[in-house]
């Protein structure tokens, strides 16, 4: 390598330590580090991978990774730190070396114990600190969080090489740090959303009971005079289906919190369930949905819970369904349990689809395609309630057979946790 035995020398001029408390207490900086959560956590293998990493490039026996706060210096990783500070894993901030990189700049140090910075550093015999390689840890925004450092026990001239490979290593630390970050950004706008989507659906409900109330009232007073009668009808059923979807939202907010809905188990003919459900649909989008059903299936289920799952089910064969083709009902006695499937034509679902289907707030190619509007949470709902009473939903989807959800339920579900 054309550079590897060019020296690296420097000497920061007076001033640096004032230059670096000044920067330590920045209010800008801290509140960045703050938002890393990483002073005091727990160690990570990704970081102390870094740091053995260093250990091993660098050819040194010490090398860790640490954030300065206002107060102390917080190591994350290391490699090859002696007891008591291994256990401790802090250093405080009036005897901290790598507070000197918060100008920005690498602290390149040959023998510590004859540096004007460094030498009456308690920490520089503690640790038996000599050569000194420090590189500081900045964002993108330029607030520096910290340092990496490598550590030598000998006097010794670091190469530019040297000097470069640690820097590359403090990149794939920030670069971890970064996406951590994100990560727990993301965490939290989820939560948002899933308390925003709890919080709308409770108060949505109210309105929407005082007009289908209003609505009966209408009905009765107008019993005779079919034209009002009819739009009362059509008043109620998009009231219950807004309602619907407001319990599927919340049975959504419910999975992704932790639990299960809550079920409200009584004897149930599904069968009956399914031919009414049907009756509103064909209402709805017209005489496209075929069926088998049974006269009476008997069952010990949450009706509510069911006909959400059920309308969720068909509610997305007949959005991303070929609309030249039917959707297809079949139910099943199966003696100790049931099979309900709901069936469609059309494009279907590729491998890394059907992987994700029942993930929370992910979508199908298919339906942004199409641009249809949804939260990507019906699945979600709809695995939850079929869970809750104990059964599973299959998914199968290919080209020549369409695609299938397959609802395995027992007839006598264990009793729903509370």
């Amino acid at each position: 390598m054309g550079n590897e035995l060019r020296i690296v020398k420097t000497s920061p001029g007076a001033g640096h330590a004032d230059r670096c408390a000044a920067i330590l207490h920045d209010p800008a900086r801290l509140a960045t580090l703050e938002a890393t959560r990483q002073i005091g956590s727990p160690g990570e293998e990704s970081f102390d991978r870094l740091a053995r990493l260093a250990a091993r490039a660098l050819g040194v026996p010490l090398t860790f990774i640490s954030f300065i706060g206002a107060d102390r210096q917080f190591i994350k990783s290391f490699h090859g730190l002696p007891e008591p500070w291994a256990t401790r894993r802090e250093i405080p901030i009036l005897d901290s070396v790598c507070r000197y990189t918060l100008t920005g700049e690498p602290l390149i140090v040959g023998d510590a114990r004859i540096n004007e910075l460094l030498k009456d550093n308690p920490v520089v015999p503690a640790l038996n600190v000599v050569a000194y390689l420090g590189i500081p840890m900045i964002t993108a925004e330029g607030h520096n969080l910290g340092t990496f450092c490598a550590i030598d026990h000998r006097p010794r001239q670091w190469t530019e090489d040297e000097v470069f490979i640690l820097k590359e290593l403090t990149v794939a630390v920030m670069t971890e740090i970064g996406l951590k970050m994100a990560l727990d950004k993301m965490g939290r706008d989820r939560k948002l959303l899933e308390a925003l989507i709890a919080t709308l659906s409770h108060d949505l409900r109210s309105p929407l009971s005082t007009i289908k109330l209003g609505a009966e009232i209408i009905a009765m007073s107008n019993a005779d005079n079919e034209p009002i009668s009819s739009v009362t009808r059509r008043i109620s059923r998009g009231v219950n289906h807004a309602d619907q979807m407001i319990q599927t939202l919340l049975d959504a907010a419910t999975i992704l919190a932790g639990e299960k809905p809550t079920l409200h188990l009584d004897i149930l003919d599904l069968s009956e369930l399914l031919t009414l459900a049907l009756v509103d649909l064909t209402a709805i989008h017209g005489n496209r949905f075929p069926a088998s059903v049974p006269a009476h299936v008997l069952g010990k289920w949450d009706r509510m819970a069911l006909r959400r799952m059920f309308d969720n089910l068909v509610s997305n064969a007949i959005k991303y369904g070929d609309a030249g083709h039917p959707v297809t009902i079949r139910l099943e006695d199966r003696g100790r349990d049931v099979e309900l499937s709901v069936h469609n034509e059309g494009s279907p679902l590729s491998a890394e689809e059907r992987g994700f289907i029942f993930e929370p707030y992910m979508r199908t190619e298919s339906a942004r395609m199409a641009r249809q509007k949804g939260w990507g949470l019906g699945f979600v709902s709809a695995n939850g309630v079929v869970e809750a009473h104990g059964g599973h939903i299959r998914l199968e989807s290919d080209a020549a057979h369409g695609t299938t959800f397959f609802v395995h339920l027992p007839k006598d579900p264990p009793a729903p946790a509370t």
